[in-house]
């Protein structure tokens, strides 16, 4: 074996204990892919039935229904850019659970 391969083994070696291991940075692979493909799905489930919802309850037609189903998709996704980061630092100052409990009170 030349002294070229033994460095770059050595080197390999110290970045997987620096991350955790190659199991470590797999679950974490595997747990982001997860959560976007659970989010996937969430909007597979609404971008087909809100058109026809808003115009069963608007009484517009199709495309003004679809505009209107394209500016909500984007309003939303605007928020949750917005408030993400604040939600953050919420639960960072006060923990996660007195954060959740506080949502439950504001609907009364």
């Amino acid at each position: 074996m030349s002294d070229d391969t033994a460095g770059a083994t050595g080197s390999a070696d110290a970045c997987e204990a620096a991350v955790g291991g190659a199991g470590a940075a797999g679950h974490a692979i595997s747990f982001i892919l997860i959560t976007i493909l659970i989010d996937t799905l969430g909007f597979g489930k609404k971008a087909p039935v809100m058109p026809d919802l808003i115009t069963e309850r608007t009484g517009e037609g199709l495309a003004e229904a679809a505009g209107c189903d394209g500016s909500l998709m984007f309003l939303s996704a605007a928020v949750q850019f917005v408030v993400a980061p604040i939600r953050g630092n919420l639960g960072d100052r006060v923990g996660r659970r007195p954060k959740f409990l506080s949502y439950g009170n504001l609907r009364r």
